[in-house]
């Protein structure tokens, strides 16, 4: 065949693929949206046709075939961006490589389980609590029993989701085998090209920079804890924490006042203006309050791959819904700033620890003394934003053991989703995270935890996104003095952002950064805390001895 001959053949072959796709999932996104803003039935019954409908065009015959025989057979004839696309539509292709059959049991499952955990809502005395108000209970009180009450209830998910989320493990572990791979856990890193490996050595050397420093200043939160509750350590469980699964540690300073919303949304206006054109459109349009029967589950949809874009959250009126709300806001930054003539197949986030990468910068936003300044919101909180900024980066701390704790567990439930996974739990998070399991353990707390069900493999990408957040941060530093300035932000869109999936990941972030990702940068960030909490234990340590 000859060299034009090849590249018309791809050229019909992936501009024919995008066309189509884009439909389906244009179709498939909206419909994801309206059961996430209504919860109604006929929604989510709508989203599973729609899903249904893409995963049949993913799935159809010959599809895999054709594009793995035109990425081998015309690599070297096939331009840079075709050879780019046939390798990223063989990764989205590799999880529907399986029968109607499977497919349409996987997606029924996840149908049923994703509806329940949308609607869920913690019942306490009668009463049906969204999760803010379980997490502010957990943030507020001093009574052992009303916390452990909260707590309980709002994991009494996890014994609703357990048993149809296992099942859907296993069918998700038969796909995986039928494609030649050990189990679901590993297919999904491939297709996410992620080495296991590659993972592996950052957790190893995440924990072995900030161990010492994550148990010192555990301890101190759990002296906290004890003065709060009135308890001895021995005394302290699971619903003494802040969040019901510890990922993060809640404001103990001074009295700070309801965030007004709306002033808020004007900064934001205001701050974006000159830096982020579409950023006015994206905060006009956004759902930003929680309500009955909406999805408690923040997110930002590009429901077409070229331009609608769309940010959902609970926003409370309080830094951490600002926190949220920046976020998200992140996530549609990166959206936005992708290369309008890119194909649908590269119009996309580099990669998701990217995407989450920018979110997490975003995020931080909130808890910057010097952004809080710039965006004129300083005097909300009364001269205690650098406190506020220590606050953050315990906090953060406390997020990342909790987020390893996640991929551990999430990895070895796909290696075997028959062993004791409630033993198996609370193994990992007294060894990880320091947490002493309850006395009524045999439990499947895990499954409380939405994203095992609705976003498999995905957690990863938070620890690779705060890698990332950090690495290029310090880049824009560098490069800006401050990596939110309007070049800083000009200069993320065009290098990080525009560039779609035209290229592997880590040589993105390479090319931008000049290396590829490390742990270093965010080690560093969260020992400058942790450093403060190491020396204060010690200094208590010797004055205890002294005495």
């Amino acid at each position: 065949m000859s060299e034009n001959r090849m590249m018309k053949i791809a050229g019909d072959f992936l501009n024919e693929t995008n066309e189509r796709l884009q439909k389906k999932y244009t179709s498939m996104m909206h419909a994801l949206w309206m059961v996430m803003m209504t919860g109604d039935m006929q929604w989510a019954e709508r989203y599973g046709e729609e899903e249904t409908a893409y995963q049949d065009a993913l799935a159809e015959d010959g599809l895999f075939e054709q594009a793995a025989s035109l990425s081998s057979g015309g690599a070297e004839i096939l331009t840079p961006l075709q050879n780019r696309q046939l390798e990223v539509l063989r990764s989205e292709l590799l999880e529907f490589h399986t029968s109607r059959e499977l497919r349409t049991s996987i997606t029924a499952k996840w149908n049923e389980l994703h509806y329940k955990i949308s609607t869920f809502r913690a019942e306490v005395d009668g009463r049906k609590l969204p999760e803010h108000d379980i997490l502010k209970q957990l943030a507020t009180s001093t009574d052992s029993g009303e916390s452990r009450r909260h707590w309980g209830a709002s994991m009494r998910l996890g014994g609703e989701v357990a048993p149809g989320l296992i099942e859907l493990v296993k069918l998700r572990n038969r796909v995986a085998r039928q494609n030649g791979y050990r189990n679901y856990y590993e297919m999904k890193m491939a297709a996410q090209e992620l080495e296991p490996a590659f993972v592996e050595s950052m957790i190893r050397e995440i924990r072995h920079a900030l161990d010492e420093s994550y148990r010192a200043v555990k301890a101190e939160l759990d002296d906290e804890i004890c003065i709060r509750f009135g308890i001895d350590r021995e005394e302290i469980g699971p619903w003494h924490y802040d969040h019901p699964f510890a990922q993060k540690c809640a404001w103990r300073g001074g009295d700070i006042p309801d965030l007004d919303t709306a002033f808020f949304r004007q900064r934001l206006h205001d701050f974006f203006r000159g830096r982020w054109p579409e950023a006015e459109s994206i905060l006009n349009q956004a759902d930003l309050m929680s309500r009955e029967m909406k999805s408690q589950a923040n997110c930002c949809l590009h429901i077409d791959r070229a331009g609608d874009v769309r940010v959902s959250c609970g926003m409370a009126p309080s830094l951490e819904g600002a926190a949220v709300l920046l976020h998200e806001l992140g996530h549609a930054f990166y959206e936005t700033g992708l290369r309008e003539d890119l194909p649908f197949l590269l119009r996309q986030p580099g990669h998701t620890c990217l995407s989450e990468g920018a979110a997490l910068l975003f995020e931080r936003l909130a808890y910057m003394p010097s952004w809080l300044k710039f965006a004129g919101l300083e005097q909300v909180y009364y001269g205690q934003a650098a406190d506020l900024h220590r606050h953050y980066l315990r906090s953060q701390l406390f997020k990342l053991y909790w987020t390893i704790t996640f991929i551990e567990f999430e990895r070895r439930l796909y290696e075997n989703p028959n062993q004791h996974l409630n033993k198996l739990w609370w193994e990992l998070v007294e060894e990880i995270q320091g947490i002493r399991r309850p006395d009524e353990w045999d439990y499947p707390y895990w499954a409380a935890k939405a994203h095992f069900t609705t976003l498999p493999v995905y957690y990863v990408n938070y620890l690779l996104g705060e890698a990332a957040a950090s690495q290029v941060e310090q880049t824009l530093r560098n490069r800006f003095g401050t990596w939110f300035s309007e070049e800083a932000f000009a200069c993320l869109s065009r290098e990080l952002c525009s560039p779609g999936q035209c290229r592997h990941w880590n040589e993105l972030l390479e090319q931008f950064c000049g290396e590829k990702l490390q742990a270093k940068y965010l080690a560093r960030e969260l020992q400058a805390v942790a450093d403060f909490y190491v020396t204060t234990s010690l200094n208590s340590d010797k004055r205890g001895m002294a005495r």
